[in-house]
């Protein structure tokens, strides 16, 4: 398929007004004949007729570098004329180490709040701040750009009143976008946010001309890293993509996974998208145009198919608020170069630890152009001889395999309490080794390996679950971060 290209310079020329974005960008959609899975080219595409626009605010020393400040005016984005502020702007910080390496940058959707409450302060960014981001431009010797405001929030809806940032302004864009997918294709905020990158990426090529940057390593955080997938769809510089905490790579699958793995309920941490009624729609013909959309599931028979290839490095927490931890095991395993890092002992928000110690030695390895390592697991199971049959890319210099066990539910959630413990394994001396276990005789238990290679590199078995089977009731409650949620009415 090929992907569609509308002649919008050719649209501009035709009368004596300019179309507005909105409008180039729903004509694009509608002559793809609605094609969902081109909503967000058709945006990007009508965003490119908006001259670049930005500010220097200048530059200051760090420690090995120095970091440019930027003003970055992204978009307006205000569907049927509901959203405030409509103009999206976004602190931009360049880390330049000395000596840095050319032609590929490190591209970072950062939070932040630059549209705080009455009473409330801004808020920079916390998914990589800034001595984090410094670290990793010295210790790579790669320029670092952190885009943070993504999204833009807090943001006002005139018709509600209400003020939104985080999952509730996602929850909300999503409710409006199934009211009307047809009308209201560019809705949900992950376009706009998308977009964000995209002009990052513009401002990067012109402003970083003496390093010749044209290539760019996407990372992000939660929502952040779902902003990293869409653009890595969608744009041909990104050349690595490295999502932490996102484990929605089938977003049908791991939907209806995460319902039967807590027992026909929801984790809590769903609760702004069960309140905005998003999660009783999950089924719905509307519903699948979003995931056509968010899906990189979706894209495999698109003209982006080719975009799913790209070198991956994907990293989850193990007891993650939002994702069971055998998601990535579900129908959808994504093509081409994916090594996975599966964090033991976090929750989603506590995977920020780990971004700088597992971003460094990626990143190394691919201003290099060597691929990352990669293990994978088979369990074979019989009568009291339980062992996994581990297979390497390359042989590892230290090997954990970490297990926990809960005895009451298939619930893994750090807030839930559920601990992985470490055990040594012996190296094979090739590439290829059985290991026994022990799996408890009730309750459940997860279990990956963890391997290390030089410069702290480490890539992760798929988590497997042990039994396969879904409990039949709902997983008992410890604190409001460890409950579930039902819907008001069954499905």
């Amino acid at each position: 398929m090929e992907r569609l290209a509308l002649p919008i310079m050719a649209v501009l020329m035709v009368g004596c007004s300019t179309p507005s974005i909105p409008r180039l960008a729903q004509d694009c959609f509608e002559a793809s004949g609605r094609n969902f899975s081109e909503v967000l080219n058709c945006y990007k595409q009508a965003e490119a007729a908006n001259p670049l626009s930005y500010t220097d605010r200048g530059s200051m020393p760090f420690p090995g570098g120095e970091v440019r400040h930027f003003i970055l005016n992204s978009q307006r984005w205000s569907p049927d004329d509901q959203v405030v502020p409509e103009q999206w702007k976004h602190d931009v910080r360049v880390y330049i180490p000395d000596n840095a390496l050319h032609e590929t940058a490190l591209l970072v959707a950062n939070n932040g709040t630059n549209n705080p409450l009455p009473g409330s302060e801004p808020q920079p960014p916390t998914d990589l701040p800034a001595d984090v981001a410094q670290s990793i431009a010295t210790q790579t010797r790669t320029i670092v750009i952190s885009v943070s405001d993504l999204p833009n929030q807090a943001l006002t809806f005139h018709d509600s009143g209400a003020s939104l940032r985080e999952d509730s302004l996602v929850a909300q864009s999503w409710a409006r976008f199934l009211k009307a997918p047809e009308r209201q294709p560019f809705t949900s905020v992950h376009v706009p946010m998308m977009e964000a990158l995209v002009k990052s990426m513009d401002l990067a090529e012109r402003e970083l001309r003496p390093w010749q940057i044209r290539h760019f390593i996407a990372t992000g955080a939660s929502k952040r890293a779902w902003t990293s997938w869409l653009a890595t769809l969608n744009d041909e510089r990104i050349t690595g993509l490295i999502p932490f905490a996102l484990d929605f790579l089938d977003m049908e699958e791991v939907i209806d996974h995460t319902y039967r793995v807590y027992g026909q309920s929801w984790p809590v941490a769903y609760g702004d998208y069960q309140r905005e009624g998003i999660t009783q729609q999950f089924h719905t013909a509307n519903f699948k145009k979003l995931e056509a959309i968010h899906d990189p599931a979706r894209y495999k028979d698109s003209a982006y198919a080719h975009r799913l290839s790209m070198r991956k490095y994907i990293v989850s927490a193990s007891g993650d608020d939002f994702f069971p931890p055998d998601s990535l095991n579900l129908t959808f395993a994504p093509p081409g170069p994916t090594a996975l890092r599966m964090i033991p002992n976090t929750g989603h928000g506590g995977i920020r630890a780990f971004v700088a110690q597992s971003l460094v030695p990626v990143v190394r390895q691919w201003q290099e152009n060597l691929e990352i390592p990669t293990i994978s697991a088979r369990l074979q199971r019989g009568a009291g001889k339980d062992r996994y049959v581990l297979n390497f890319s390359r042989r590892p210099d230290k090997l954990l395999y970490w297990q926990a066990w809960n005895p009451d539910a298939r619930d893994f959630r750090y807030a839930c309490g559920i601990r992985y413990q470490a055990s040594a394994i012996r190296l094979p001396k090739g590439l290829s080794v059985e290991v026994p276990i022990q799996v408890p005789g009730s309750g459940w238990s997860a279990g990956f390996f963890e391997a290390t290679y030089p410069g702290g590199l480490i890539s992760t078995s798929r988590v497997e679950i042990v039994p396969g089977s879904y409990p039949e009731r709902r997983p008992p409650e410890h604190g409001a971060a460890c409950s579930t949620i039902v819907d008001p009415t069954s499905r």
